[in-house]
């Protein structure tokens, strides 16, 4: 807080266009940690940014995939089709607590509150911004943990035509057709992409297609136009549990599902169309389009669910630093259950926010505070505050201190009555949501160091949060035979992390880079002790090392994750074991040929990163790429 008072003393001084501290000549720009282009050396270090050239390093498919290689948790249960959700800087089930967004836009679920990053390809990822801690004040509901914005390819710019194929394990087969054309002042870049695997396990078939499609119109003096358009479309195989302990795995016994015949069939849509003047006025619609279908006839389950989106927001960006924005939001959710029982429920959200940046030579105060309006608990105020200090051209010091909410779910408000009777998985039981709840808030803060000298950098961040009000689905009936479960505000939680990060550019174009995050995420519920949350393995290390020699590429990355232990409600323990992971990938460019080989999970490990949830060990994956126009 000292630091903060400070802070407001100095920017009470006039800002002074510019900086005296020359910046570095190609240093990237940030647009999501102030809804401004700054260079990230002029940003908290809170702040990660994951450019296109280390996506195209790593071979991934999915975001999930890019986002589990540089260190964030991301929820595995299971290959290719089951969702997977990220968390930042939380330990426990709170993937709700980040805001995923594609190109600004919100992608979480109006109804369960989560993003599936499994759904988003990176054929047409240009890079992705992430930025830790509370960050409402800039775009309110669920930024507790933080926000991951996915930005997306205006053009293919100088990624000709091509068309990739790729084979590998578990008869997976994958056609992607990528190309940009462009005329005079219009670019249009797009996307095809099928995809076919058979799955780990019994019952993990996907079959899935995307298509993406961009276009950019500039008009001179009269700012630019922007459209975007992206489908995702798939069926697949839903295996549920394995209660196989890990150590009594044997390639068999870890692939049998608890259903055969459970079947899940999802479309999602999303799209937007922005007017931008130049970086003063910047003007957007969207609207997005979730259609789930999950059918399991030996648990009597046969739900069907549509979420729609429609919003728009506007933003000026004003020369002496300041930010205004308004934003408007409806979300609408229809759910049949088992054909008996029906809901249809919509909430709506307007807000209002601003920001201010004031510069004064070496020092840099950021500013912002955003009011929520919400349709069912009224309002909320979010501030936040972040003080840059570059000490040196080379050295930068940073503090933030914001809060953050979080809106309860679709799901949590108005989830209709649902039952199911006995069987040999547990006694019968019912769920309902509650239209009471109020929303979920925290407050957060960190302190950074990062420093660059030559081809090294480096930096520490340690941060803390508290979160009160957490949402939870508990039993509410004390019958053993019957399970009666409700949501409610029970409980509470705080994290705090270290996060450490070297990278070492090296002779041959070669780049060393060591991650460490350190986790402690205690909960309770009322007036109990704090407790260690689920899923909070205290220490997550990563080692990754890529270059190129003689024409050939290559990336390897060996990740080890600490053992996890914790009770739940009841006071049974649980625990997951350590695990380390060693993947390689290499390849060569000939003529107009690409061809790049990748092996994931080398030595075969045995592991699992979400109870009952069985991990593949190895994979082989091979992608030839053709360029087909120069």
């Amino acid at each position: 807080m000292n630091i903060l008072i400070i802070a407001l003393c100095i920017a009470s001084a006039s800002p002074v266009p510019g900086d005296t501290i020359p910046f570095y000549e190609m240093e990237e720009l940030v647009i999501t940690a102030t809804r401004t282009k700054l260079p990230l050396f002029w940003l908290p270090t809170n702040v990660a940014l994951v450019t296109r050239e280390e996506i195209d390093r790593h071979n991934a498919i999915t975001a999930a995939g890019i986002l589990e290689k540089i260190l964030i948790d991301v929820a595995s249960r299971g290959t290719r089709g089951a969702e997977r959700g990220a968390r930042l800087r939380e330990g426990g089930n709170t993937s709700r607590h980040v805001l995923v967004m594609l190109d600004g836009q919100p992608l979480n679920d109006p109804f369960l509150g989560t993003a599936d990053l499994d759904a988003i390809i990176t054929d047409y990822i240009e890079s992705i911004e992430i930025v830790k801690g509370p960050i409402s004040a800039l775009y309110g509901t669920s930024a507790l943990g933080g926000v991951i914005n996915i930005i997306t390819q205006k053009t293919l710019k100088n990624r000709n035509t091509f068309l990739s194929l790729s084979a590998g394990s578990f008869d997976t087969r994958r056609i992607s057709f990528n190309s940009c054309l462009k005329k005079s002042n219009i670019d249009v870049a797009f996307v095809i992409n099928r995809e076919k695997t058979a799955g780990f396990r019994e019952n993990s078939d996907y079959n899935g297609r995307d298509v993406f499609l961009s276009f950019l119109a500039g008009f001179k003096n009269r700012g630019s136009v922007r459209g975007r358009l992206l489908w995702h479309d798939s069926k697949l195989g839903v295996p549920g549990m394995n209660y196989t302990p890990i150590e009594r795995y044997d390639g068999k016994n870890e692939r049998k599902a608890q259903f055969l015949d459970a079947r899940q069939w999802r479309t999602k849509g999303y799209g937007e169309i922005e007017y931008r003047r130049g970086d003063f006025l910047s003007i957007k619609i969207n609207n997005s389009y979730i259609d789930t279908r999950y059918k399991c006839g030996s648990a009597n389950i046969d739900d069907d669910s549509r979420g729609k989106t429609y919003g728009g927001d506007a933003q000026i960006n004003l020369p002496s630093g300041f930010v205004i924005g308004y934003n408007i939001q409806w979300n609408g959710f229809t759910k049949q259950t088992s054909g008996e029982n029906t809901i249809s429920k919509s909430t709506q959200n307007w807000s209002v926010f601003t920001q201010n940046i004031l510069s004064k030579g070496f020092l840099r105060f950021v500013s912002g505070i955003r009011y929520d309006h919400h349709s069912v608990f009224g309002g909320v105020t979010n501030p936040r505050f972040a003080l840059i200090l570059r000490v040196s051209e080379n050295l930068k010091l940073s503090s933030t201190l914001g809060r953050a909410f979080r809106a309860p779910g679709i799901e949590d408000l108005y989830s209709p009555y649902s039952s199911w009777p006995a069987s040999e998985w547990g006694p019968a039981g019912d769920t309902k949501g509650n239209p009471n709840l109020l929303p979920e808030t925290g407050w957060g803060y960190d302190i950074g160091i990062e420093y660059k000298v030559k081809n090294i950098t480096g930096g520490i961040t340690l941060s803390k949060n508290q979160i009160r009000n957490l949402i939870e689905w508990a039993e509410v009936d004390p019958d053993p035979n019957y399970e009666k479960w409700r949501p409610s505000n029970i409980g509470e939680s705080y994290n705090r992390t270290m996060e450490a990060v070297v990278e070492i550019l090296g002779i041959l174009g070669t780049c060393n880079s060591f991650k460490y995050n350190y986790l402690e995420s205690k909960g309770k519920k009322g007036e109990s002790d704090y407790k260690t949350l689920m899923y909070s393995p205290p220490h997550r290390f990563t080692y990754q090392l890529s270059g190129g020699a003689f024409g050939i590429r290559f990336n390897s990355d060996i990740s080890y994750t600490h053992e996890v232990e914790w009770e739940d409600d009841f006071g049974f323990p649980h625990e997951l074991p350590a695990y380390t992971l060693v993947n390689f990938s290499v390849g060569r460019k000939v003529k107009n040929i690409d061809l790049s080989l990748s092996i994931n999970n080398i030595f075969d490990k045995k592991y699992q990163t979400r109870e009952y949830y069985p991990l593949p060990g190895r994979e082989i994956y091979l992608k030839t790429v053709f360029s087909l126009f120069d």
